[in-house]
């Protein structure tokens, strides 16, 4: 789910209209914008039924009088996006669509562009519809686009979708107000993404499989997790000591924020969970403690900042943990750390 993702709140936000359509006549050029003589008005094709649109082919959309030219530049996947104002996390059960385009004026009149300029649709394989329903943003700056455009002006966008998590893209929709739809089949056409997640770069799975150690490829929400440490110890956490021959395993993990803006961290978001030889599970005790001084973690991590925690278990006399099963709450994407002999 694309989130806002602060300490104390979590704003969920989520993201995408259909039908299809060849190539007909062209548009006429417009004469350039007096103002901005450098900038030519691009021609742009008319859809019609059966035709499937092409990536860097202009095309004209919307109905007589308010057209603008779209031109799908890229496509790709992703588990998260960063900008300055939101902040977009793939959630549970959806994947990342990052779509690329330019936007040209070719009236002799100014137009609006904002949100509401076009209406995306990805449906899935099972004819599930993912309607983009989030902000427009400026493609470099990443900021929210809501502007005027002069005749002949030609800006680059960027939307971010909240889609299906398996499966290529074979059906998007773009259509603008009530005309005519422009239908992309981008399978094979989208780029691919990096996590422990994915085995393809295209498909976005619930679990990452076992690692000796995590590195800053295992990104789960808005943090780059990296494993620092295991240890054992019998010494007291929070002023307890482990009782009736258990001990305490420590595992410590640094969280940084991959985000442009600051990131919540604390218990909540994320749950660890101790597999024990033979199968049996180990409750977490619910709580990231500092590692020097065994105080609570809850806080805001400013961009590309670390915060180094740990998480301690009490295993039990006779016990041996195997595997570490380390859950993204908000996502509820697990990978698992295995954990040496001792």
């Amino acid at each position: 789910m694309i989130s806002n993702y602060r300490f104390a709140s979590i704003a969920l936000s989520i993201l995408f209209l259909g039908t299809s359509f060849a190539i007909s006549s062209l548009q006429p050029k417009e004469p350039a914008n007096p103002q901005n003589p450098k900038t030519a008005t691009t021609k742009g094709t008319f859809q019609l039924p059966g035709d499937n649109g092409k990536l860097l082919t202009t095309y004209q959309l919307g109905a007589k009088g308010s057209e603008l030219h779209f031109t799908l530049d890229s496509a790709r996947f992703d588990t998260y996006f960063p900008a300055p104002i939101d902040m977009y996390v793939a959630g549970a059960k959806e994947r990342l669509l990052i779509l690329n385009f330019t936007v040209q004026n070719p009236l002799n009149r100014d137009q609006k562009l904002a949100s509401s300029s076009f209406q995306f649709t990805a449906i899935s394989p099972d004819d599930e519809n993912f309607e983009f329903r989030g902000y427009l943003l400026h493609a470099t700056k990443k900021t929210h686009l809501d502007q005027t455009l002069k005749p002949a002006q030609k800006v680059k966008c960027t939307v971010v979708m909240a889609i299906y998590t398996e499966g290529p893209v074979s059906k998007l929709m773009v259509q603008r107000g009530s005309g005519a739809v422009l239908r992309y089949d981008l399978t094979g056409k989208v780029g691919k993404f990096v996590s422990v997640f994915t085995r393809n770069g295209i498909d976005l799975l619930d679990s990452g499989t076992t690692l000796q150690k995590f590195d800053n490829g295992a990104l789960m929400g808005p943090f780059a997790i990296n494993f620092e440490g295991m240890t054992y110890t019998n010494d007291a956490i929070k002023g307890y000591k482990p009782d009736g021959g258990s001990t305490y395993l420590c595992i410590d993990i640094a969280f940084t924020n991959v985000m442009m803006m600051p990131a919540g961290i604390g218990f909540q978001y994320f749950r660890p969970e101790i597999v024990l030889q033979g199968g049996e599970k180990l409750s977490w005790n619910s709580d990231l403690i500092n590692r020097t001084n065994d105080a609570s973690i809850g806080q805001d991590v400013d961009p590309a900042a670390s915060v180094a925690g740990r998480y301690y278990f009490k295993i039990p006399a006779g016990k041996v943990p195997e595997i570490c099963r380390f859950t993204h709450n908000p996502s509820n994407r697990t990978i698992g750390l295995a954990i040496p002999p001792y």
